[in-house]
């Protein structure tokens, strides 16, 4: 276990550990996202909305005010904050680039069905990244945010390259990183279309450890965190994006 796991896990327990702290993840999530849903820019106003709640979170947990800076938190619940922001940006990639085949391919409305199932694909494609050390973890999201294959050697000086010219902070995924097909109603299909590279050593995010006992939901509490806020992205900016239908 390392340093901060505990910390994640208080920090998880507060956000995602019951259902009523899922629901009132959403709800925060809903409000603050509410005036924007509609707007060219609501994946960024989802993402400040994510990060603000879980800014909140950790100065109520260290008896702070909700808006304090942050600069008494210890350096574990520092290193909690920055993570916890990179799993939020993250999870937006996975989000938007879900949004962006499915309004360019859908000929047909998509069922809700649809839309749950693939977000939850392209969620845990992603989720998968954290098991690896922070050198690949890192190397893997280049790859997301370009569409090339990371597995290909030829490929690292594109990748390098692209980190050093957009750094390290943008989490966005490339369309080409996924292949889409549709079946003979219309429904899209999204898969990975390369393979994430995997570390051979038992190095990976420390928020993997955490554990939830949530009825209908992942024992894992990043991946449950990540699920709440990309159902937030299917209920509220989704259905500006493209034409959802009921699930029969």
């Amino acid at each position: 276990m390392t340093a901060i796991s505990q910390e994640i896990g208080i920090l998880f327990d507060s956000l995602v550990g019951s259902e009523a702290a899922i629901a009132d993840f959403q709800t925060d999530l809903h409000s603050h996202l509410a005036p924007h849903a509609d707007k060219p820019d609501a994946f960024a106003r989802l993402q400040e909305a994510s990060e603000v709640v879980i800014h909140q979170t950790i100065c109520t947990i260290n008896d702070l005010p909700p808006d304090d800076s942050g600069d008494k938190l210890s350096t574990n619940w520092k290193k909690v904050w920055i993570n916890g922001e990179q799993g939020v940006r993250t999870t937006i990639g996975a989000a938007s680039v879900v949004s962006k085949l499915f309004a360019k391919h859908a000929e047909a409305p998509q069922t809700e069905d649809t839309v749950q199932k693939n977000t939850d694909i392209v969620l845990r494609h992603v989720y998968r990244n954290a098991f690896n050390n922070s050198y690949l973890g890192i190397y893997n999201l280049l790859a997301l945010r370009t569409g090339y294959n990371p597995a290909n050697r030829l490929n690292r000086p594109l990748l390098l390259m692209n980190a050093l010219i957009r750094g390290l902070k943008n989490a966005s995924i490339h369309p080409r990183s996924l292949r889409v097909t549709a079946d003979e109603a219309g429904q899209l299909h999204l898969q990975p279309r390369h393979n994430l590279v995997v570390t051979k050593t038992n190095e990976h995010c420390p928020a993997t450890e955490a554990r939830i006992a949530v009825t209908g939901e992942s024992p894992s509490a990043l991946l449950t965190f990540m699920r709440t806020i990309g159902n937030v992205a299917i209920q509220d900016i989704y259905p500006h994006r493209f034409p959802i239908a009921p699930s029969e």
